[in-house]
């Protein structure tokens, strides 16, 4: 079982999962050197490190996060019912397995603190994040160039907005939407999504409508338990749409030991897949039910 997105067996699936040069230890973080771009002539590379998409935890440690807080209408989860609790747990025990499975973790560039942009947008939410994207892409880019982090300098900044425009040049000029293409290449190659094949028309592929309809989402606040589900049916539908996209470049790259490299994930993919069918069931029960906020009230 992946336990962080930044722990040995994390890695060794990044390693598998993209061509990671090197690895080394930064401040206590792993680092990866990442070739984004490998063809005859030359390479480009970036560092990376781990980073998790859907951030859907109900509790930490200390208290319910800001989801979980939707979920109890505002009040403490102790003084929530005894019915709601057991429900609450069950839930937040999937969400925080999922939120370490193979299809929610990730890579992202370290210099620039991509993370930390994210985080700052939108409470760490994933569809608004790739909606500032999508911004950066039609031009508008305060949201990344003056992003989360005071203490971040300039110089890592433009790093970073120089691997995002290696992105940008490869968005077709016919496409009614370059920003769009750029942010589908750009997802392709972070979040292992099933490249878009030769002729083909982007606009016309189930990736490019989910991520349309992503960053549609990104700009709604979520307040409610039914905006909480919507949100939640959104990362299933990525996790869906990430398995497929997985399976697909590891066969491409991997080829011949394909089979092989699969074997070492089998029991990650299918427990995670196992936890999307529990998770697809509690959606339908009145824990996410905005009409049915007292019926777990303490007798």
């Amino acid at each position: 079982m992946i336990k962080s997105d930044s722990d040995e067996k994390a890695w060794k699936f990044f390693m598998d999962c993209y061509k990671i040069d090197s690895t080394k230890i930064s401040r206590g973080c792993k680092i990866g050197k990442w070739i984004y771009v490998d063809d005859s002539e030359f390479q480009k590379s970036i560092d990376v490190s781990g980073e998790v998409c859907f951030n859907l935890r109900l509790n930490d440690s200390r208290s319910t996060t800001f989801y979980g807080s939707i979920l109890c209408d505002g009040k403490s989860l102790s003084k929530c019912g005894v019915a709601f609790k057991k429900k609450f747990s069950e839930l937040n025990n999937i969400l925080e397995y999922l939120q370490t499975s193979p299809y929610n973790i990730c890579i992202l560039p370290k210099p620039g603190g991509l993370n930390n942009i994210k985080k700052g947008i939108g409470n760490d939410r994933f569809d608004t994040y790739l909606w500032a994207l999508y911004r950066y892409y039609k031009g508008e880019k305060a949201f990344i160039i003056n992003g989360y982090s005071v203490a971040m300098s300039i110089v890592n900044r433009k790093i970073l907005c120089k691997f995002l425009d290696e992105y940008k040049s490869m968005g077709s000029d016919s496409d009614s939407d370059n920003a769009m293409a750029s942010l589908l290449s750009l997802c392709s190659d972070l979040y292992s999504f099933v490249g878009i094949k030769e002729g083909e028309d982007a606009s016309q592929t189930k990736e490019y409508k989910f991520i349309k309809a992503l960053i549609n989402n990104g700009i709604k606040p979520i307040a409610s338990k039914s905006d909480l589900r919507r949100y939640i049916e959104y990362a299933i539908r990525f996790w869906e749409l990430r398995r497929e996209g997985i399976y697909s470049h590891l066969k491409e790259t991997h080829q011949e030991h394909f089979e092989k490299v699969c074997k070492k994930y089998e029991k990650d993919f299918k427990e995670t897949d196992k936890k999307i069918d529990a998770l697809n069931n509690l959606l339908n029960t009145n824990i996410f039910d905005d009409s049915e906020a007292n019926s777990f009230k303490e007798k």
